[in-house]
């Protein structure tokens, strides 16, 4: 995490463990703690600090407090003078997170501009995406499901204004930091009446950051996306009825006779069976045929119905939802019959 002109900005990297004590030889003081939830965590400070069990136990009720689920259970945070930070987080950063290690480390001096609680709630909303669902993507990259399709990630990826991953030149185009900062921001606004709790600059303004992106990320966080939704379609394709005309023998006055009379029957290829699939968020779509007419094919179209979108005349559609919010699967046989389709989708 870097501070620039009030900014929270982070490093988020594979593994911190060789520099934390790269960067503190004579070592770390500090001891596992348990959270009023039961979970374990530990709390170390540099060997620069006082080495007084009571302040570092004071940090305790602030984890505890933190939004979380059972992703706090094992969390290692260091705190370090700004130096040994940036020796370890990298040049002009005041924290990191590694979740390869479980190590969080953030600056503990409070000269940096930003308020130490802040910095936590940042690298802890990385731990909190490390810790969620958004298959096929990296939630730690992309966010977590349920803020990532309200945040339109998928979308600006394709388009080129989003860059998961990147912690360079477009880092305040990473939905992976704005995710992080967007649960700092939702922190923010539980802690009315703090001191610490002072107006800091959004880190990635071109991301959203209002109610609705925070009520996203407090999903996310108390609930996350449990994976895909597994159902079924089934049904019946069937020849479309059509009038015919054809002789029918009648008797009249003792004597039989032949007249014309129209009848409604099947005939011709099948309607296609449709079906709208809601699809609320991002993420993979598969139908596969199950049982069918011999020759049945599936297509993936828009809302409407009348345009692909996705695999045309296959077995098995598999299509990745970007920014769609229904799409419609057709089912096509040349020969009538009942029919069933398992569905997945995020």
């Amino acid at each position: 995490m870097r501070a620039g002109a009030g900014a929270i900005d982070d490093r988020k990297v594979a593994s911190i463990g060789h520099a934390l004590q790269q960067a503190s030889a004579s070592g770390w003081n500090g001891e596992s703690y348990t959270t009023n939830d039961g979970k374990q965590i530990g709390i170390y400070f540099s060997s620069y600090y006082l080495n007084d069990p009571s302040i570092r136990a004071s940090w305790v009720p602030f984890l505890s407090w933190l939004p979380h689920g059972d992703e706090m259970n094992g969390l290692q945070v260091y705190l370090a003078p700004l130096s040994q930070v940036t020796a370890i987080c990298g040049a002009g950063a005041v924290g990191c997170y590694s979740d390869y290690d479980n190590y969080l480390v953030v600056a503990g001096d409070r000269s940096t501009g930003v308020p130490i609680e802040q910095v936590l709630a940042h690298e802890y909303g990385h731990r909190i995406a490390a810790h969620r669902l958004n298959s096929p993507w990296s939630s730690e990259e992309y966010g977590p499901k349920y803020w990532a399709t309200y945040a339109n990630v998928c979308q600006r990826t394709a388009q080129g204004s989003a860059f998961p991953g990147d912690e360079g030149v477009n880092y305040a185009n990473n939905p992976g930091e704005a995710f992080a900062d967007t649960y700092r921001a939702y922190v923010v606004s539980l802690a009315t009446g703090t001191d610490w709790a002072t107006n800091v600059p959004f880190l990635t303004p071109s991301f959203p950051n209002d109610d609705a992106a925070q009520y996203w990320v407090a999903t996310d966080v108390h609930s996350g996306w449990p994976g895909p939704e597994n159902t079924s379609w089934a049904g019946t394709v069937k020849r479309p009825i059509v009038a015919k005309r054809v002789h029918e023998t009648v008797r009249v006055h003792g004597k039989r006779t032949q007249k014309w009379k129209t009848v409604r029957v099947p005939s011709g290829v099948p309607k296609p069976a449709f079906l709208t699939v809601e699809t609320p968020l991002d993420g993979d779509l598969e139908a596969t045929i199950e049982n069918a007419p011999n020759g049945a094919t599936l297509s993936v179209l828009d809302s409407s119905g009348t345009t692909a979108i996705g695999p045309v005349g296959v077995q098995h559609a598999a299509f990745t939802i970007c920014g769609q919010r229904s799409v419609t699967l057709s089912l096509r046989s040349s020969n009538p019959g009942s029919f069933s389709v398992s569905l997945s989708k995020p």
